[in-house]
């Protein structure tokens, strides 16, 4: 099952329940650098970063997201911000 490359957290009913989604860091290469940035900022080697690695929501101010038919979709040119060290039990 896919994780949070940063905090582990997977993708499992009870967290889509919470209103948690999950995004694929990006290939462009103007926004791929700066979700590495936060990668490392939140403590992981960002080196072995996979092309359908995914960050979750929990990594975002909720200003970087958008409604759109009941589905959270992350805006444009967002980067994730906050730094949630892995979590214990996911």
């Amino acid at each position: 099952m896919p994780s949070c490359y940063i905090c582990g957290r997977t993708r499992n009913p009870s967290n889509k329940k919470l209103g948690i989604s999950f995004h694929q860091i990006p290939k462009n290469e103007e926004y791929r650098p700066q979700w590495l940035k936060c990668i490392r900022n939140c403590g992981k080697d960002n080196l072995n970063v996979k092309p359908r690695s995914i960050i979750c929501s929990e990594h975002f101010t909720s200003d970087c997201f958008k409604n759109y038919n009941n589905t959270k979709l992350l805006k444009e040119c967002t980067v994730p911000s906050i730094a949630i060290g892995r979590l214990k039990s996911v």
